[in-house]
């Protein structure tokens, strides 16, 4: 009777692995097209890793680390209210938010960092992982470019607005892709190349699969570069050099050349065709005089005042948006920066803990995956390509929200959480079993 029972419950477990790795897959290759329907597959998945470790949940203690950073959220958004910046602010001006709002960006992700785990705890799945992102961006760049070159203007809708592809007339002639703001866009190519990268490097077999994966990574930089976003193209530069550690001389010179040789021709053709390869607001932005004149400038310097009048349980929930448009008439959305946008709206303490675990996962994920036991860098570079672009991606990704905030469009937020899963895998290798 026992022997049944085991063999049903063995039964049952092996169906719920296979119903939560399958959507986990969908949910992260529809989550940049369809980000609501990947949503759905994802919160499955979510459930079915929760239920798979629930006995070791209270054993981790990065899960105890994210349930008291949730509950100083919870704290600031309590106390605030009843403060007498709040009571002012609602009497002038009539506006008010809710700031139980906000943490919606926050403890939901903090739950599916531990889901997500069980999908990633190993090489192979983290690499079906990788697979399914990168293959996620496709519809991006078909997106992209008919934008671009085709004059393709949405907002195209699909099942009664479910899903929405913006690709916007853009005034500057930056490309968006399915995203409302051309830097998101730039955000996520620059975080998924590093994958097309490692698969270009892994695959065996025919000459033409290799070509396919080298057209593909040139059109993924090339839409970085058409978005014309600093952020992104910095964020490019980030993972290009992390993936070549050991600085691979031959990689380098023909990585130089290349972008090297992409600017000539741009110049080439403008000046005797009146063609632009990249929109020329990328140039303008990128002259020393456009980058000191920076707005984001005048928001840090004005984010740290926020701060320092009320560094302990931040503003309660209420963003940057909310506390700047209360005195100015120039309207901006955030501080650009999420470690001064978590300082702000739930204090430096909670600030300092997600800004330290993030920190702490990059620095032994990179020990782990670049440096030997004599603290010197691997030298082969065939060893753990996924691995080493998961952590290229992550960090690019972070990079971005460092120096702009891209965390609050739900895909981006996702991968996010997803990465630093796999990351913490690939720092603290699983040993107990599961079931």
């Amino acid at each position: 009777m026992n022997k049944v029972i085991n063999l049903k419950f063995n039964f049952t477990v092996t169906k719920a692995k296979e119903l939560g790795f399958i959507s986990f897959i969908i949910g992260t290759f529809l989550l940049f097209s369809a980000p609501l329907v990947a949503s759905i597959f994802l919160i499955i998945s979510i459930i079915v890793g929760f239920y798979l470790q629930k006995n070791f949940f209270l054993e981790d203690k990065f899960n105890l680390f994210l349930i008291f950073v949730s509950f100083l959220m919870l704290l600031s958004c309590i106390l605030f209210p009843l403060s007498e910046e709040a009571i002012i602010y609602k009497s002038n001006s009539g506006l008010s938010t809710n700031p139980y709002i906000g943490l919606f960006n926050w403890i939901p992700l903090f739950m599916s960092f531990w889901g997500f785990q069980f999908f990633l705890d190993s090489k192979k799945k983290r690499q079906i992982c990788a697979i399914s992102l990168l293959c996620g961006t496709i519809p991006l760049l078909f997106s992209g470019y008919s934008q671009y070159f085709l004059n393709w203007y949405g907002p195209y809708e699909f099942l009664n607005g479910l899903i929405i592809w913006f690709q916007r007339n853009n005034p500057e002639g930056r490309l968006t892709s399915v995203f409302n703001n051309p830097n998101y866009a730039g955000c996520v190519f620059a975080a998924i190349w590093p994958f097309f990268y490692a698969a270009f490097r892994n695959i065996k077999g025919k000459l033409s699969s290799k070509i396919i994966l080298l057209i593909f990574n040139l059109l993924l930089i090339y839409a970085i570069l058409l978005t014309a976003s600093r952020n992104s193209l910095g964020a490019l530069i980030i993972a290009v050099l992390i993936v070549f550690i050991p600085l691979n001389k031959r990689y380098l010179i023909i990585s130089t050349l290349s972008f090297l040789l992409i600017f000539f021709l741009n110049s080439f053709f403008r000046g005797f065709f009146k063609m632009n390869f990249f929109p020329s607001y990328l140039f303008q932005k990128l002259e020393y005089q456009n980058i000191f004149n920076d707005p984001r400038i005048m928001i840090w310097k004005n984010s740290l005042l926020y701060i320092i009048k009320k560094p302990l349980n931040g503003w309660g929930g209420n963003n940057f948006s909310y506390i700047w448009n209360n005195t100015n008439k120039e309207y901006f959305g955030h501080s650009h920066s999420i470690p001064l946008e978590l300082s702000i709206q739930y204090g430096v303490i909670t600030a300092l803990a997600i800004t330290g675990m993030v920190s702490l996962l990059l620095f032994l994920s990179f020990k782990k995956l670049f440096l030997g036991a004599d603290l010197k860098f691997i030298t082969n570079q065939n060893k753990d390509n996924f691995d080493r672009s998961w952590f290229a991606s992550a960090s690019s990704i972070i990079f971005s929200n460092l120096i702009d905030i891209h965390y609050f469009d739900l895909r981006i937020s996702i991968l996010i959480w997803i990465l630093l899963a796999g990351l913490k895998n690939i720092t603290y290798a699983k040993t107990q079993k599961l079931m």
